[in-house]
């Protein structure tokens, strides 16, 4: 009985060692020598967008968190809603 085992990130797609050979060769064929900065710049787009990705994480647990706390703090400075008050005509006045 003969067994195979496969990566399961590359059983997903399908892909063997066999194809991923082959696109690695088609890679520095087409690419050649631009593939370092090809590499270069994907590295930094990644460090970009995590930054990117670290700041709006920030940004949002900052909102929720003065969020809290400013609606508490609104609540116990405003105290009871004041009573509006509306003067009715009596039907005692009529001549």
């Amino acid at each position: 009985m003969v067994t195979v085992t496969v990566m399961p990130t590359l059983a997903v797609f399908g892909l063997g060692m066999p194809e991923l050979i082959l696109i690695g060769i088609l890679g520095i064929l087409l690419f050649g020598r631009r593939l370092p900065e090809i590499g270069k710049n994907l590295g930094k787009t990644i460090v970009e967008f995590k930054k990117g990705l670290n700041t709006t994480t920030e940004e949002i647990s900052k909102a929720v968190n003065e969020g809290d706390g400013a609606s508490d703090k609104t609540v116990l400075k405003a105290g009871p809603a004041p009573r509006s008050t509306k003067q009715i005509a009596s039907t005692n006045d009529e001549p």
